[in-house]
């Protein structure tokens, strides 16, 4: 067993512990959440665990929970007092019900549909609103959404699948956006996480747990990329080899190669954790505290490389 896999497999052995006892629709549900699809693009390439007989790219699931984790302590700080600061949309029919219950769960705005052209940059239309986050559960599907908060200036958090190209999304979360279950699971375990986060910061106090957040980032984003691309490069030959390095060239994000996977120079998750601070305050360690210390992004979402 390689060392990438002992990791991993430790991972995902401590998820389980987290979890509590083995439950079979919930092992079903993890399945579906880390499922890709037979396409992988360079900026999502990261996130890949492994690659079935058949050519179908796997999620790492220790990793896309993290991420969750991750994305819920963000959402969490520019929710404040205001839940209905954050905009959940979704386009796709599967992932309606899912939103919808998300958002009752957490207070937050939901929107579902058809995203009418003009609702976060022309003041002028009735439906016009100001959100200070967008989340959306497709890059592709929810691009008009995607484009506006871009536009505005408003960071977004997305559900990547592999073949997904997350330019414009500001913090990624790596997992199955084409099955309802999967959506479903993650919406579910997203609300959870920000529920816990609440919690966390009125018990043990926000600084221990913006440590603990902190490493995981730091760990999540540096030596899981460079472990991805070194199995990459083994198992796949010349062409993974250059993805490889690649990824520990950029950070995973995706090759210069590659204009449509590569975002624009500079932001991305930092730009996230930097709006984190503006709403939250600098409380929390880790990735936080390099962000805090870091000059406020100019205006514009997604204008960097993307989580």
């Amino acid at each position: 067993m390689s060392q990438h896999q002992e990791h991993r497999q430790q991972q995902e052995q401590q998820q389980q512990q987290q979890d509590g006892p083995y439950d079979p629709r919930r092992e079903q549900q993890s399945r579906s959440i880390r499922a890709g699809t037979q396409v992988v693009t360079k900026a999502m390439r990261r996130f890949v665990a492994s690659t079935t007989r058949d050519g179908q790219y796997n999620f790492d699931l220790a990793m896309t929970y993290s991420r969750i984790g991750t994305a819920a302590r963000f959402i969490k700080r520019v929710m404040g007092d205001d839940p209905a600061r954050v905009l959940v949309f979704s386009s796709k029919e599967i992932a309606r019900e899912s939103v919808k219950d998300f958002c009752e769960a957490t207070g937050t705005t939901a929107k579902v549909g058809r995203f009418m052209p003009g609702t976060l940059t022309n003041p002028s239309l009735s439906y016009y609103t100001e959100p200070s986050l967008v989340v959306v559960s497709d890059p592709q599907m929810d691009a008009q959404a995607v484009t506006e908060a871009t536009n505005a200036g408003i960071p977004v958090v997305g559900i990547a699948s592999t073949e997904s190209i997350p330019s414009r999304i500001d913090m990624i979360i790596p997992a199955n956006n084409r099955d309802r279950k999967a959506i479903e699971g993650v919406y579910k375990r997203l609300s959870q996480d920000i529920e816990e986060a609440v919690v966390g910061a009125g018990e043990h106090g926000a600084a221990g747990q913006g440590e603990e957040h902190g490493a995981a980032e730091a760990k999540d984003g540096g030596g899981e990329d460079k472990e991805h691309g070194a199995a990459e490069a083994k198992d796949g030959g010349g062409e993974d080899k250059e993805h490889g390095a690649a990824e520990a060239k950029d950070g995973g994000g995706g090759g210069a190669d590659d204009a449509a996977d590569a975002p624009p120079a500079g932001g991305g998750e930092d730009r996230a954790e930097q709006v984190e601070a503006k709403d939250g305050g600098s409380g929390d360690g880790g990735a936080d505290d390099a962000a805090d210390a870091a000059d406020a992004p100019p205006a514009g979402g997604g204008s960097g490389e993307p989580a």
